[in-house]
């Protein structure tokens, strides 16, 4: 495969990422009813037609874009929680302290609860893969911490 075809290939690979990245600021800017595909189009230098060869409605950007922007937080979480030492006062401080820093200080998650709470009614099968995904499994870390002090 010659240089230009990698490249190709490498720029095709990452497209669907930068239409979520796009896609993000869109629905940060306007919200997701107000929210245009074209404008998202525009925004990652791909054509409107682009967006719907990845993603068949903006529903599916919507939802994808969720997946996108919280899978590092859930690996996070699980990488945090294996660093956890020292007293379980500390540890329970230091995981409230880590929900704390990722949903107040951090803007794209602060953003994507922003999301699930003022579209929640419109995905609600979004908002519930969220909270098995996110919530449980943090619930369940917190529960550990407890238990084990």
């Amino acid at each position: 495969m010659d240089a230009p075809t990698r490249t190709r290939a490498r720029r095709k690979a990452e497209r669907p990422g930068e239409i979520l990245d796009a896609a993000f600021e869109e629905f940060v800017r306007n919200g997701y009813a107000a929210t245009r595909l074209e404008d998202v189009a525009k925004l990652a230098g791909v054509t409107k037609g682009t967006i719907y060869f990845y993603f068949e409605t903006k529903e599916r950007v919507f939802d994808e874009l969720i997946r996108h922007v919280s899978r590092p937080v859930f690996a996070e979480l699980n990488s945090f929680v294996t660093t956890l030492e020292g007293p379980f006062r500390a540890r329970l401080r230091a995981l409230i302290g880590f929900l704390y820093g990722r949903v107040a200080r951090d803007r794209v998650s602060r953003e994507t609860l922003r999301f699930l709470i003022a579209e929640g009614g419109r995905f609600p099968d979004l908002v519930e893969r969220q909270y098995q995904e996110f919530m449980e499994p943090f619930v369940e870390r917190l529960r550990e911490v407890v238990e084990a002090g």
